[in-house]
């Protein structure tokens, strides 16, 4: 049987989703949150993958990319891992495995379901119950996908807007925050009619 890792296919967009080991909240603290991120972009520059979302969680990562090249993403992956829970094992004393391995690759497709993939992964601590909206979380693609980080940038957003077949970015701007705002609302009449 095929290890999820071997879905990782040139070419094609995937949603990678790796987990802390046991699932334990390895990345409840600041520090490893901005660690898993400044390893990531690191992994982006040093391999030049294109990413077009991510975002970390407590006890989990979600990374959306274009696999150009399956080895360099698994590079960059293995970076942010590595880098990450080498910080984690050195400041908190830990021995053992801070990630399960390998990470889960899903492939999906351009447009829409590419479009919805986004949405899906920066709701994600929205459905936790941590933030009511994305904005409140600083480890996820939503405030460069909105435009407002506008240092230490991840996400190669030109290539995304075009996988996802619109025209420009202030457009793909547009469309995404009234799409988010849609379902945010949508959550909140759902919690209302279930109280």
């Amino acid at each position: 049987m095929p290890r999820p890792t071997d879905y990782l296919i040139d070419g094609y967009v995937c949603h990678l989703t790796h987990r802390c080991h046991n699932r334990d909240f390895h990345l409840r603290y600041t520090p490893y949150c901005n660690a898993y991120r400044k390893w990531l972009r690191e992994g982006i520059r040093r391999h030049k993958v294109s990413v077009y979302g991510y975002c970390v969680t407590r006890n989990h990562v979600h990374v959306i990319v274009h696999a150009d090249d399956h080895e360099a993403v698994s590079a960059m992956m293995h970076l942010a891992a590595g880098a990450t829970a080498k910080q984690y094992n050195t400041r908190r004393g830990h021995l053992g495995s801070v990630w399960e391995h390998p990470y889960q690759c899903t492939l999906i497709e351009t447009g829409d379901h590419l479009f919805e993939c986004l949405v899906y992964v920066d709701l994600n601590m929205v459905r936790a119950g941590v933030v009511a909206h994305p904005r409140q979380w600083g480890w996820c693609g939503y405030h460069e996908l909105v435009g407002v980080r506008k240092r230490y940038r991840l996400l190669d957003l030109d290539r995304l807007v075009a996988a996802i077949g619109m025209g420009d970015v202030t457009s793909f701007r547009r469309c995404y925050s009234e799409v988010l705002e849609e379902k945010l609302a949508a959550g909140r009449r759902s919690e209302e009619h279930t109280s």
